[in-house]
Order: C-alpha cells, then structure tokens, then sequence
C-alpha cells in the first residue's frame, strides 16, 4: 500500500529534496542532521553506499514512501522505493522524535533482490 509523502518527517523530506538539488552529500549530511551519526565515521559510510547506489543505479529521480511502522509514538519506521535511472532501490529510515523535532536514528540502502521481493509483498 502505498503511504502519504505529507506524513514523512520535515528532515525526511528536506533530504530528498537536497538530494534532488545538490546531491548525495548534502542529502545524507542533512538525514544525519542531530542524530549520533553526525560527527562520526559512519556517516561517510552512509555517504559512500549511496555514491555506490548511484554508481550501479544511474541518477536518483525521486521517492514513493512505501510503508510506514509505527513502533511506538516517538518512533517510526519508513519503508521507502528510491527511484534511479536503472531500477527502484528500498531504503528504510528510523526517525526518532525529540523535543526538538524528528531526527533520523539510522537509514539503509538496499538493492539485494530478495529484500526487493520482500517490499512488493
């Protein structure tokens, strides 16, 4: 079932946005934005997995938020089909919301077919 962009985190959003317009860098230095990856090594290796992405995929066109889990109110679970020249790739981004606002605990990328097969379920 496909869900509402409306419902995703304003940093969500902006991400895509920013990876649309300026690229993979800002796009992943903005979804680690006030979350405990922002100064550490990790997030060059978010920022390198999304390069390979694009590098096996062709450029990124956009997103459709596949689904959304809510595991309790203060966090949830988006399932969304990154759109690229080649074919679809699934991401998953755990938002975590603080008084200030959702921050991004942790986001993947995936292109392994069999987690393909497990979004389309």
């Amino acid at each position: 079932m496909k869900e509402s962009k409306k419902n995703l985190p304003p940093l969500l959003k902006e991400g895509f946005d920013l990876y649309l317009s300026k690229g993979t860098i800002a796009a992943v230095a903005c979804w680690a934005r006030g979350s405990a990856q922002n100064d550490s090594p990790i997030l060059e290796e978010k920022i390198k997995a999304l390069q390979d992405v694009e590098d096996l995929c062709g450029d990124f066109l956009g997103y459709e938020v596949k689904d959304t889990q809510i595991i309790t109110s203060m966090a949830h679970l988006f399932f969304i089909v990154l759109k690229y020249e080649q074919i679809n790739v699934n991401s998953r981004f755990l938002a975590y919301k603080q008084n200030k606002g959702w921050v991004l605990a942790n986001f993947l990328f995936d292109v392994s077919l069999e987690t393909s097969k497990a979004f389309l379920v």
